[in-house]
């Protein structure tokens, strides 16, 4: 069934939060079942040998492949920013041992596409900090694997490889939140949406030109969406927080993105990085302003250790182009059901599409954001003289990472243009969610913030031109 809305309307702000999932858990689910068959055929943790029937070696007799000098470059670039002590991956891989122990998981994820995470289409288009393995690197752990994962000598370390990552290149300023909160999800459930208004401290007007989210616990922070509160809002998010009673405010059902939450800063998930604006370019920051951070907490793994989260930001007075980041949806879709995905429907496609006023404008970075239902989703371009730009395509919707793409080349949309955005949904039995161990039953779905209800967003970073 396919459902469709056309517009004239300009870009559409939905002042909506971040949304619940237990997907952490099934991945920590198949990421140990990996563990437990790499005993069996991923070789002996220690033993830098070969298996047997896997004898390729290099001139001087040694394996063709070893951890230290051909794997631990590859693992430390690619893997090591979520799999580490203090990172969102339900696994470390930052020694040896841990690479060797996890290598049954490993072969798999990475010859899928699976790991490391990067949904976007590279059919769509070109994309900055992308950490997908090439064809060589999957080829090198691979034959690794086969070879019973030697580790060789650690004095023939390989040179590293350079990080595929934003980086701010300096800090001017540091926030956080005033407290630490344990995540303390409803009786019965692992995700908690709390709110919290961070002071901002600037005497002067200024731009926010970059910035990078530190969580204080990795373990707990999903993900979070972080807005500019300007100071005509301030009063109405100090009365949610005064009104809760603790330090932040329950907002999981759209009340702390509500109207007055001001202009979109950023969304940050696992594995995120810092986050650059395009040279010249800066949000606008008034005196008197706040940043409400929108935080989803889900502590599948256990984790009951406070958060503290706190944001980096780079500054300049004054910028060449003021830069949007906000979100792109059909504001009739949360009214009632009209982005209904009926049950027992295996393609249930939504689209809006809606042409540009009077402006010019140029895309530098996008993303896209649904529920458990989804299953593919992208945001393209057609321009009035008949071709079209992909900004991105996700065929495969996984719900765990739901990343931001700054495009290698930005996309210039001009006055008549058409933007239109797809979301694709299978409601059948066999892809619902798995509640308290027993797989739920097909029910029409509409539009709303709880994890199994549906959403379909696009989100941009732009310049009015």
């Amino acid at each position: 069934m396919q459902l469709t809305r056309t517009t004239t309307w300009g870009w559409i702000l939905a002042l909506l939060g971040a949304c619940g999932s237990t997907d952490a858990g099934d991945q920590a689910n198949e990421a140990s079942d990996g563990a437990d068959e790499s005993g069996d055929d991923g070789g002996t943790v220690g033993d830098s040998g070969t298996s047997e029937g896997a004898e390729p070696t290099d001139p001087m007799g040694d394996p063709a492949v070893v951890y230290w000098r051909d794997i631990k470059p590859i693992v430390d670039a690619r893997c090591v920013a979520c799999h580490s002590a203090d990172g969102v991956a339900p696994f470390p891989l930052t020694t040896y041992e841990e690479v060797a122990l996890y290598a049954g998981a490993i072969g798999p994820a990475i010859a899928s596409g699976q790991m490391p995470p990067w949904p976007a289409s590279s059919d769509c288009n070109d994309y900055l900090f992308d950490p997908s393995l090439d064809n060589g690197q999957i080829e090198t752990i691979t034959t690794w694997i086969e070879l019973g994962v030697p580790a060789g000598n650690p004095a023939d370390e390989g040179a590293a490889l350079p990080l595929l990552g934003d980086e701010l290149p300096r800090v001017d300023l540091e926030i956080a939140m005033d407290e630490e909160h344990v995540a303390a999800p409803p009786t019965g459930e692992v995700d908690e949406h709390r709110c919290f208004l961070l002071d901002w401290p600037e005497a002067a007007d200024t731009h926010v030109t970059g910035y990078e989210v530190v969580p204080g616990n990795r373990k707990v922070v999903h993900h979070l969406v972080a807005r500019i509160v300007g100071p005509d809002g301030v009063a109405d998010f100090e009365a949610q927080d005064e009104a809760d009673g603790a330090y932040g405010w329950a907002c999981g059902a759209g009340t702390g993105m509500s109207g007055g939450s001001g202009p979109l800063l950023g969304v940050w998930v696992p594995g995120q990085g810092a986050s650059t604006f395009p040279a010249g370019t800066g949000l606008p920051v008034e005196t008197g302003s706040k940043v409400l951070l929108n935080m989803h907490y889900n502590t599948v793994m256990g984790d009951t250790a406070p958060d503290r989260t706190g944001v980096k930001f780079m500054l300049e007075e004054t910028v060449e182009q003021v830069g949007q980041s906000q979100f792109i949806t059909d504001p009739m879709w949360p009214i009632g059901d009209n982005m209904l995905i009926a049950a027992g429907d295996p393609d249930s496609v939504h689209t809006f599409d809606f042409m540009l006023p009077a402006i010019d404008v140029t895309i530098y970075a996008t993303g896209l954001h649904m529920h458990t239902l989804a299953e593919y989703a992208s945001l393209v371009v057609e321009h009035g003289d008949g071709s079209t730009e992909c900004a991105v395509d996700i065929p495969r919707w996984d719900f765990g990472w739901q990343l931001g793409y700054r495009l290698a080349e930005p996309i210039r949309v001009s006055a008549g243009d058409r933007v239109v955005l797809t979301c694709g949904y299978d409601n059948t039995e066999g892809n619902q969610a798995v509640i308290d161990g027993v797989q739920q039953t097909p029910r029409d779905v509409t539009w709303g913030e709880d994890t199994y209800d549906e959403m379909c967003l696009g989100y941009v970073y732009i310049t009015r031109d």
